[in-house]
């Protein structure tokens, strides 16, 4: 729906509806419904109202600080000139407080992004201090859980998308890799 609410903003209105009630059935899948949310806040941006954008963002991460992506894509509606509401100074604080947050999820995805973000910028002392983190980051051999409950490192590398060796029934990205 977002494709179509770019020609036409009416289906922005419905991409809300129709988030909004489908929170009401997901049940407790948290990546479907961070995903939902986003696709809520972010449709509210797009239709010019950043301040329910950002009542909802600060509602949801005052809930669940740990949420990177909801940073990012909170962060995202702001770096960006498309919008016409370009402000870097407000992207850039919440990049940081993401980037403060101790065991936030999703956190190679966050500083990739953060990281593009300071690129675009030429924010030369923090692109060498997010490549830094990135680097020790995917250096870092995965945590696995074996049947004992012991960590140990996996023998193959698994996509980020795979599901979870561990058998959580998660993707690997949102369980052992995060």
């Amino acid at each position: 729906m977002h494709n179509a609410g770019v020609e036409d903003n009416r289906y922005f209105k419905k991409r809300i509806e129709y988030c909004t009630d489908f929170l009401k059935y997901i049940g407790d899948d948290i990546l479907t419904i961070e995903n939902t949310r986003r696709a809520i806040a972010d449709s509210y941006f797009e239709l010019g109202d950043e301040a329910e954008c950002d009542r909802l963002y600060s509602e949801w991460l005052e809930a669940d600080p740990k949420w990177g992506q909801g940073y990012v894509g909170w962060a995202t509606n702001y770096e960006h000139e498309w919008h016409g509401r370009q402000n870097i100074e407000k992207a850039a604080r919440l990049y940081e407080k993401a980037l403060g947050t101790d065991g936030i999820r999703d956190r190679e995805d966050l500083i990739s992004q953060a990281l593009s973000f300071y690129e675009d910028l030429e924010s030369s002392d923090k692109i060498v201090e997010l490549r830094n983190e990135l680097s020790q980051l995917q250096a870092k051999p995965p945590k696995h859980l074996t049947d004992k409950g012991q960590i140990s490192a996996p023998s193959k590398k698994i996509g980020r998308n795979a599901p979870c060796p561990c058998g959580s029934g998660k993707k690997y990205k949102k369980c052992c890799g995060a």
